[in-house]
């Protein structure tokens, strides 16, 4: 569904995830888009060493935030080889 329509349709975009050949830090045209989304997170993996960052962007620049697995994610991982 078009990013556009769906927002349309009252659902909330969280976030936007891509891949860059470098570190994860966003590019000028990554901080373009940004700004079109300013409450969106921003989820870049480098496909050199697989490591992650996530971003917001405050009025021009953007800002990494810290993200780790919820503690609900947590425990459903740890209850998936129990029987």
């Amino acid at each position: 569904m078009h990013l556009y329509k769906a927002e349309e349709n009252g659902l909330q975009l969280i976030g936007f995830y891509h891949s860059h050949p470098a570190a994860p830090r966003p590019s000028p045209i990554n901080l373009d888009y940004m700004k079109l989304w300013p409450h969106s997170i921003w989820l870049i993996v480098s496909s050199l060493d697989y490591s992650i960052a996530a971003y917001l962007v405050d009025g021009e620049k953007p800002v990494k935030i810290d993200i780790r697995p919820s503690k609900k994610a947590e425990s459903s991982s740890d209850k998936s080889g129990e029987n």
